[in-house]
């Protein structure tokens, strides 16, 4: 299968993680998986904890909440679908963070 482009790989990974309980593993687990990489160079124990961790998570978030198989499970996995997965998390912390910011409340305790 062709390499998909980023636009498609994003449109497909969207697609395959709409339930809230998928989304919110996600966030958490994208990132635990990428910071175990760096981890690796400095403690491959924690390195390996956190990948597992991560992974643990997107599976669950697939198999008990979405009912769908991973993406890195199937030919539909690419060198762009991780991006779009490492996309998916920042840009939802970024919308947690930047929703945040705007309440009232935080506002008022900033100024």
């Amino acid at each position: 299968m062709p390499e998909p482009d980023k636009n498609e790989a994003w449109e497909y990974y969207q697609s395959q993680h709409q339930s809230l309980g998928c989304k919110l593993t996600h966030l958490f687990g994208v990132p635990l998986i990428t910071f175990s990489l760096p981890a690796l160079f400095l403690d491959w124990k924690l390195a390996l904890l956190l990948f597992s961790a991560g992974w643990l998570m997107q599976f669950a978030g697939h198999y008990l909440f979405e009912k769908n198989t991973p993406i890195v499970l199937t030919e539909r996995r690419s060198l762009a679908t991780l991006y779009a997965a490492l996309h998916f998390a920042l840009r939802g912390w970024l919308d947690i963070f930047c929703g945040l910011m705007k309440r009232p409340e935080f506002k008022k305790k900033v100024n």
